[in-house]
């Protein structure tokens, strides 16, 4: 995999994905929402209470452009300018994909993701602290160090 290759991606963590019973990673963002809800709710049950689902970059920078952007494609909601020059994002398609990355904070995520940049996600990523990332190829390099909590349960 190239070093710097700009594209988003979903990490995931394969130990608690087993453990928990998925035989593969999420499809959807409703499948990784159930399936954040449970892991969560699971490993908080063991005492773990700083864990969390799901963790994403939601401070004002082109990172949150691109997580609402993919959550919009996903959602059939449009793509911002359309090939007719319309305008697309004012649809219900691209209203639902954003209200649910909203429903995330404080549930899934932390409160405080709506200040997360990538080294946010990441740090909480690498303490072994959520079961799923949004995050750029390079981060695949800090999870697999050695003395990372997770290295070789992660993807």
């Amino acid at each position: 995999m190239p070093y710097y290759a700009n594209i988003g991606l979903l990490y995931y963590r394969t130990d608690l994905l087993r453990q928990y019973g998925y035989g593969e990673p999420p499809r959807t963002w409703d499948e990784l929402e159930n399936m954040a809800v449970r892991i969560q709710a699971g490993e908080r049950a063991k005492g773990r209470r700083e864990f969390w689902g799901f963790v994403w970059q939601g401070a004002a920078t082109e990172a949150l452009t691109c997580n609402a952007l993919e959550w919009q494609a996903a959602e059939g909601g449009g793509r911002i300018i359309e090939e007719d020059k319309t305008i697309s994002v004012n649809n219900p398609h691209a209203i639902r994909a954003w209200q649910r990355g909203a429903r995330w904070v404080g549930t899934i995520s932390p409160p405080s993701v709506v200040g997360y940049k990538e080294w946010d996600a990441l740090n909480v990523w690498v303490a072994g602290e959520a079961a799923f990332m949004r995050n750029w190829p390079v981060a695949y390099v800090d999870s697999q160090a050695a003395g990372s909590p997770i290295r070789n349960s992660s993807i």
